[in-house]
């Protein structure tokens, strides 16, 4: 388990095993700029997951990182 030095733990060892995948995956990064396009942002985002299988388990918590 990870400490959050606030609120506790934040994701158990699996979970970290997951998300450090998914980085590795280089999701991309929306910085929220006028020429970005949010939508395509989110579609790159659950392909992502999506070919992980953890798209209904990690995908809020992943993108949001």
């Amino acid at each position: 388990m990870f400490p959050r030095f606030t609120t506790g733990l934040i994701m158990t060892t699996d979970q970290h095993d997951l998300f450090i995948k998914f980085l590795k995956l280089k999701p991309p990064v929306f910085k929220g700029t006028k020429s970005e396009d949010a939508y395509d942002f989110l579609v790159d985002c659950h392909e992502l997951l999506h070919k992980m299988d953890i798209v209904e388990r990690f995908s809020v918590e992943f993108v949001t990182y």
